[in-house]
C-alpha cells in the first residue's frame, strides 16, 4: 500500500465524524446519489425530454479530451467525474486512410507474387498441405456434430491439433509467399503496424478527476489518479474509470479500478492517496461503483497482503477511512467484481450494504449468493446474513447484477442465457419468500406496418432474450432493461406478473418529424472520442444499444425512471402509469446517431440532470 497523507497540515481531524452541508439531500454525492439507491424525490421541475442534436433542454455541453465511464457527482456547483489520461493519437479516419491504401498496394502485391508461384513446386507442395489439412479440420467437425458430442467453445477447439495443423499450414504458405518479394513483406509489416494502431485499443494504468463548474461545465481542475494494472479504454464492461466520484461538501474523493484512491479538497489539493493491486487472473470486469457512509468508503479489493485468513485472489468489501486512506475493516464475505453493491437500510433501520457472488468466466469467490453487510460501527465485517440459491450454479447471473434490495425485498435472479427465475428474499431475515419465472411473459410488441404497438398475452421467451440488467426496484415493481433484445421489463412482485415493453431502437429529429423513432434496426457506434480516436479496438463495444454490456444503471427522479442504452439513447419511463406504451413518455439522445457511446450512470441535482458519453458531459435543463 502507498499512502501520502497530508491532513496534518490542513488542520483536519481524521477522527471527526464532520457533518454533510446544508441541503444535503439536493445534492447527487455519489453512485447511488443521496439514498445510495438512484432514486430521489424533489419539489424542482425535472425535465424528461431533451436532445443534443437539436440542443433542446440543453444548458451545456462540456468536450472531454478522453473518454471515461464513471457515474456524475454534483455538489452545488461543481460537477465531478473520471476520463481516462489523453493519449497523442492520430484520429480513426486518418489512420484507417492510410490503413486502406496500403492494404490496396499490399493486396496488389500479394496477388502478383501468387500468379509468378503459379508453377513453383515448393508453392504447390505447401498449397496441398493446406488443402488437405483444412480438409482433415473439416471431417472433425462433421464427425463432432454426427456423433452429437457435447458443446465446447471455439476456443477449446482452435486448440485442438486438427485445427493447429490448419494454422501451421496456413502460416508455412503465408510466410513463403512474403520471402519471395522484400516489397511484399515490407507492406506485411506496414500492414500489420497500422492494423494494430486501429484494432488493438489503448491501454493505460492512470485516470483523471475533473471538476466543473455546474453552471457553465467550465473545467475548474483535473488531478491524475494513480494505478497499477493496465486496462483497456472505454471496455464494454467497464475500465479503469468505472466508479463514481465521491463528496461530502468538503472533500472529494475519487477511485480508479485499476488499482488507486485519493482524496482532495474541493478546491483541488490533494490530501492523500494509495494503491493496491486488483484481482488480475480473470477478465477485468469491475462493475462495483463507489460507497460512502459516514467516515468510511467502501471499495472492492483483495484482501491486505498481510490477510491470511482469507483468499488472497478473491474480492472482498473494504472499508476505507475517508479522512486518511487507511483500513478500517474488511468483509468476511467476498464478493465477485462482476457485482456492484448497494446501499441501504433495513426495517429495524440498520444500514447495510449487499453484496453478491457467482457469474461467468469461473469467478472464483464464494458460496454462490448474497450477503447482506452490517455497517453499524460495532459490527463493521459481519454478514447480518448470507443466502445461496438452491441450484448452487456458479454460472448464473445473480451475482453479475446490481444488487437492488430495500427494506422489504431482496432479489436474486437464477438460470443461465436459456432460462430465468426471480427469487424473492426476506431482507430482515435472509431467507426464501418465493421464486417467480421470468420466461413467460405478455409483450408489447410494436408492428411496424400498424405503426403501433401489439399486445401479445403469452410469450414463452428463447434463449439469449432475457437477461436482465439495470436493474430498479420501486415500491412492490421491479423495472429492468433486457440484453440482446430492445425492452424493457416489468415484474409485478406481489402477483408475479411479467411485461415487456419495445422500445425504440433510434431516434432521428427532423424538423417535418420531430419525434420519428426508428425500430427493430441494427445500429452501431462508431466509438470515437471527440478528437476523433478510437481507443477500444473491440468490435462487440461497438454493437447495437441493446448489446453485451454492463450498462448505466438506471436513476429515478419523482416518478420517472431514467434507463439509458449504450448509445446514450435515455428511454424516460412514467411510473404513475401502467407498465404500456403510454409510460414511455419521451426517448433521448445526448449525440449524433452512430458517433454516441456511454456506459455511465446519470445524475440530478436541483432541477437538472447531468449525462455524458466518451466524448462530452451535458447538462440538461
Amino acid at each position: 500500500m502507498l499512502y501520502s497523507v497530508l491532513f496534518a497540515s490542513t488542520g483536519v481531524n481524521a477522527h471527526e465524524n464532520y457533518p454533510l452541508l446544508a441541503d444535503a439531500d439536493k445534492q447527487w454525492q455519489m453512485f447511488g446519489g443521496p439514498n445510495g439507491n438512484n432514486q430521489i424525490t424533489t419539489d424542482n421541475k425535472v425535465p424528461i425530454s431533451w436532445s443534443a442534436r437539436t440542443n433542446k433542454n440543453i444548458k451545456w455541453k462540456t468536450e472531454l479530451p478522453a473518454g471515461g465511464q464513471s457515474g456524475i457527482t454534483v455538489w452545488q456547483n461543481k460537477v465531478f467525474i473520471t476520463i481516462n489520461m489523453p493519449v497523442d493519437t492520430p484520429k480513426f479516419e486518418s489512420l484507417n486512410t492510410d490503413y486502406q491504401k496500403v492494404l490496396n498496394h499490399y493486396n496488389t502485391l500479394f496477388n502478383q507474387v501468387v500468379s509468378s508461384l503459379s508453377t513453383d513446386n515448393t508453392y504447390q507442395h505447401l498449397q496441398r498441405n493446406l488443402i488437405n489439412s483444412q480438409e482433415q479440420w473439416q471431417k472433425f467437425i462433421d464427425n463432432r456434430k454426427n456423433q452429437k458430442l457435447p458443446w465446447v467453445s471455439n476456443k477449446v477447439l482452435n486448440n485442438t491439433p486438427e485445427k493447429l495443423t490448419v494454422v501451421n499450414a496456413e502460416q508455412d504458405l503465408h510466410q513463403y509467399i512474403l520471402s519471395q518479394s522484400k516489397e511484399l513483406a515490407q507492406y506485411q509489416i506496414k500492414k500489420d503496424s497500422l492494423s494494430i494502431l486501429i484494432n488493438q485499443g489503448i491501454m493505460g494504468k492512470d485516470i483523471l478527476l475533473y471538476c466543473l463548474d455546474a453552471n457553465t461545465g467550465a473545467l475548474l481542475w483535473q488531478r491524475k489518479i494513480k494505478g497499477v494494472t493496465k486496462t483497456l479504454y472505454n471496455y464494454a464492461f467497464s475500465d479503469a474509470t468505472s466508479p463514481s466520484p465521491m463528496t461530502d461538501g468538503r472533500y472529494v474523493w475519487a477511485i480508479n479500478a485499476s488499482g488507486g484512491m485519493a482524496a482532495f479538497t474541493m478546491e483541488g489539493k490533494e490530501l492523500w492517496s494509495r494503491t493496491w493491486t486488483p484481482t488480475g487472473d480473470r477478465p477485468f470486469n469491475k462493475q462495483y461503483d463507489s460507497i460512502m457512509y459516514g467516515d468510511v468508503l467502501l471499495n472492492v479489493e483483495p484482501p491486505l497482503t498481510t490477510d491470511n485468513t482469507r483468499h488472497a485472489t478473491w474480492n472482498y468489501l473494504h472499508g476505507i477511512n475517508k479522512y486518511t486512506g487507511k483500513h478500517e475493516w474488511v468483509s468476511k464475505d467476498p464478493l465477485t467484481h462482476y457485482s456492484t453493491p448497494v446501499l441501504g437500510k433495513t426495517k429495524d433501520n440498520i444500514p447495510a450494504v449487499m453484496i453478491g457472488r457467482g457469474g461467468p468466466h469461473e469467478v472464483p469467490e464464494g458460496p454462490e449468493g448474497l450477503s447482506l453487510i452490517d455497517l453499524r460501527t460495532h459490527a463493521k465485517e459481519q454478514s447480518l446474513w448470507t443466502w445461496q440459491p438452491p441450484k448452487n450454479n456458479k454460472k448464473s447471473w445473480g451475482g453479475t447484477d446490481i444488487q437492488m434490495w430495500n427494506k422489504n425485498v431482496a432479489l436474486w435472479i437464477e438460470g443461465s442465457p436459456r432460462s430465468f427465475e426471480l427469487h424473492k428474499i426476506n431482507p430482515t431475515t435472509g431467507k426464501t419468500l418465493s421464486v417467480h419465472d421470468l420466461n413467460t411473459v405478455e409483450q408489447h410488441l410494436y408492428d411496424t406496418a400498424k405503426k403501433r404497438h401489439i399486445l401479445k398475452p403469452k410469450i414463452m421467451l428463447k434463449q439469449m432474450e432475457i437477461q436482465p440488467y439495470t436493474n430498479v426496484i420501486i415500491d412492490d415493481r421491479l423495472y429492468f432493461m433486457l440484453r440482446h433484445q430492445p425492452f424493457i421489463a416489468f415484474h409485478d412482485l406481489k402477483t408475479g406478473k411479467n411485461v415487456h415493453l419495445e422500445i425504440p431502437t433510434e431516434v432521428v429529429k427532423q424538423k417535418s418529424h420531430p419525434d420519428k423513432y426508428r425500430w427493430k434496426t441494427k445500429e452501431t457506434t462508431d466509438q470515437l472520442n471527440a478528437k476523433g480516436q478510437r481507443h477500444n479496438g473491440e468490435e462487440r463495444s461497438r454493437g447495437n444499444g441493446s448489446q453485451k454490456a454492463f450498462l448505466g444503471t438506471p436513476i429515478v427522479v419523482n416518478n420517472y425512471i431514467y434507463f439509458t442504452n449504450a448509445h446514450g439513447l435515455t428511454y424516460v419511463l412514467d411510473t404513475t402509469k401502467a407498465f404500456s406504451p403510454e409510460a414511455l413518455v419521451a426517448v433521448n439522445d445526448i449525440g449524433a446517431q452512430g458517433q454516441t457511446f456511454s456506459l455511465n450512470t446519470m445524475a440530478y441535482s436541483q432541477g437538472k440532470l447531468f449525462h455524458r458519453s466518451i466524448k462530452a458531459l451535458y447538462c440538461i435543463e
